[in-house]
Formats: C-alpha cells, structure tokens, sequence
C-alpha cells in the first residue's frame, strides 16, 4: 500500500472543502487520501459530487467511499420539521471510530475531522468528549500506536471559516451544505441559513446558489 501523510473525513461540506484546503496547502496532495461515507439522506447524491469535485480540484487521487446508512435511525427521515425532537443517534461516534480505523489501515500519520461548532462551547466539549472515548475505544483494539485525530478548525465561528478559505481562495462551489435534494440549494434549511449567515458576517460572496 502506498505511504500516505494524512487522511481527510471528506463529506462534501463546507467544512470538508476549507480542512482540504489547508491539507493541500502543507503538502504534496499525492499524501493525502480522503474518506468519504455516504449516508441515507436526501443530500447524499450532491455530497458524494461535491467530494469528488474536491478531491479532483486539489489534486487527490485516493478516495475511500463506504457507506453509512445504518447511522441514519429512520431512513428517509433526515430532513424533518424543527419542532419535531430528534431521535437518538450515535453518528458522529461511529464515524470518527471507522474513519479511525481506516487511517490505522492506510498508516497514516494524521487523521483530519472537520467537525466545526461555530464557537459553541457546549458543542465543542461534547466532540471533545466523543474523540477522547473513541481514541480510547479504538486502543482497547489495536496495539499499535494510533494516529492522532486533528480537528483543526473545531472551534472556529462560522465567520472565520469563511475568512480562512477565503484567505486561500477555495471555490466556494465546491461544496454542498442544503439538507434537500435539488438542483439548487433550498436557502431555507437550517444547513443553508447558518451557510449565509457565515458569508454575510464574514463579508464575502457565496460562489454557490444558495
């Protein structure tokens, strides 16, 4: 297998595009190989082109795609109404613990996660939580050193964000946050409002339709 550097959570988001972004920017993005799970949700399609677009415009040859319906607790119920209480799921455990496990397998030195809370402490302590018990997890497993889990942009706001890949000139196009399946971005999701409100604050154009 060849020598990798560093591996990407690479979901297609905003996030995912900005963290790429700054990999890239520190290395030869041959090092870099990206891991992408799709899951069960209406937005699945346009993620898994939006990655596939990113990794093409930075360069990365290596994808790993796997598939995560399973996290979803009622297929086909993604997108609901704001009123209605979510139901428990373990998601974001579950992921970093496979996204670990595949960086352990491809050896690298450094696995990235775009988790971004927009400076909510509450938000960043639980993430916190979650990857400490999942590093712990993962070496009740493996004997072998782990590599470190690097979420360098955890606990950034919205607004810096969107300055930080401005500041690198990302295209902004590449990347899909709406909730809703469609050709365009619905605008009125809560993926998309918390999208417009970082480029407004941040003062800098959205190269999407949204």
């Amino acid at each position: 297998m060849a020598k990798f550097d560093t591996m990407i959570l690479n979901s297609g988001g905003l996030r995912s595009l900005v963290v790429t972004a700054m990999a890239v920017r520190e290395m030869d993005p041959e090092l870099v190989v990206l891991v992408h799970y799709a899951q069960r949700q209406p937005n699945s399609r346009h993620r898994t082109e939006m990655m596939e677009k990113q990794a093409e415009h930075f360069g990365i040859q290596t994808i790993v795609r796997s598939e995560m319906a399973s996290l979803i607790p009622r297929p086909g119920t993604a997108v609901r109404d704001d009123n209605e209480p979510s139901p428990p799921t373990f998601y974001r455990p579950q992921i970093m613990l496979a996204a670990l496990a595949q960086a352990i397998e491809y050896k690298v030195k450094r696995l990235i996660i775009p988790y971004q809370c927009n400076a909510i402490h509450k938000q960043i302590a639980k993430i916190t939580e979650q990857s400490t018990l999942v590093q712990h997890t993962a070496e009740l497993e493996f004997e072998g050193e782990l590599p470190p889990l690097d979420m360098p942009i955890l606990d950034m706001t919205d607004r810096q964000l969107v300055e930080l890949g401005g500041q690198m000139d990302v295209p902004w196009a590449m990347s899909w946050s709406c909730l809703h399946t469609g050709d365009v971005p619905c605008g009125g999701c809560q993926a998309c409002i918390r999208r417009a409100q970082g480029f407004k604050e941040a003062g800098i154009a959205d190269g999407h339709d949204a």
